[in-house]
């Protein structure tokens, strides 16, 4: 998802699935406010490349429209990137702490230390 640029209905289903999560640990949290943050629709433009009044065919009227490169050009793809990791921190944390409870409570074998 991160290398292949195969539609916008993945990273709203991805966003969609963290905003199911309850807020447990701090790697679930930066997920959250990393999804968030992606969300916000203002942008703000650092190098301006067009400015021009274009007849916009909704409205009837001419408007002002401002082309150029943005944070959220930048942003939003590390943003995702951000919340891919959290979550397989959150993963193999998981898995670790799965592992070790299993370890500590695993049964002992009839074979271990009888002898028979």
């Amino acid at each position: 998802m991160t290398t292949i640029n195969i539609g916008g209905y993945c990273s709203i289903f991805l966003l969609f699935l963290i905003f199911l999560e309850n807020w447990k640990g701090w790697a679930i949290g930066v997920a959250l406010v990393s999804a968030y943050l992606s969300l916000i629709t203002a942008d703000f433009i650092i190098m301006p490349l067009i400015h021009d009044n274009q007849y916009d065919f909704l409205s009837g009227y001419y408007v002002m429209v401002n082309f150029g490169i943005s944070v959220g050009t930048f942003l939003r793809p590390a943003l995702i990137l951000l919340i891919q990791c959290a979550l397989t921190i959150k993963i193999l944390d998981d898995l670790r702490h799965h592992r070790n409870r299993q370890s500590d409570t695993a049964p002992v074998s009839a074979y271990d230390s009888e002898g028979t």
